[in-house]
């Protein structure tokens, strides 16, 4: 834990002197170079269990000065709303889902996209949007490809409850009505 501490320390140091230099290299150049170092530290901060700290970390990236491609960023945006999403800082997490919003449409990275569309509806959960988080975890727990049925099952009972936590009224019906559906001929 003291090593792990002592990595972490020396990190932080090596981010200072990187974003205090004076040699002003180019943006891609500096930008891979502290994206580097921010996923280093943003992971040894994970496995310390320090979330808040991790995800203030990556998320203080200007990821405009990396030359990723766009899953790479999309992924980097999602593991910092995740862990944002380990403290309960909603509002923190809401603003990377959102960054990662804008790059994932048309993209086909399916774990990806499935990690993405879980950490929307725990921010929109978490938010108290109860009602639109239901109606993403139900869409989530009818995933079946590749997808532990245990886990598809813990996403249709989010998606229960999220619908009996929501505003009385027409949507609430119709959301609440979505997993069962009526069996009587019609």
């Amino acid at each position: 834990a003291e090593d792990v501490s002592q990595k972490i320390h020396l990190g932080k140091e090596a981010l200072s002197q990187l974003s205090n230099s004076t040699s002003n290299p180019t943006p891609s150049t500096h930008g891979a170079s502290e994206f580097r170092l921010r996923s280093a530290i943003f992971d040894a901060l994970i496995g310390c269990e320090s979330f808040d700290e991790a995800a203030s970390v990556l998320g203080g990236m200007d990821m405009s000065r990396v030359n990723l491609d766009a899953a790479e960023r999309a992924n980097a945006y999602v593991k910092v709303a995740e862990t944002y999403l380990a403290v309960d800082e909603a509002v923190d997490a809401e603003v990377f889902v959102n960054k990662a919003s804008s790059i994932l449409d048309g993209m086909t990275d399916r774990r990806l996209q499935l990690r993405y569309r879980t950490t929307l509806a725990r921010v929109l959960d978490s938010n108290r949007k109860f009602l639109e988080a239901a109606m993403r975890y139900y869409e989530l727990s009818k995933v079946t490809d590749g997808v532990d049925p245990e886990d598809l099952l813990a996403l249709l009972a989010r998606a229960v409850t999220c619908a009996c936590l929501g505003r009385a009224g027409p949507q609430r019906t119709r959301v609440l009505t979505m997993p069962f559906p009526d069996p009587r001929p019609g």
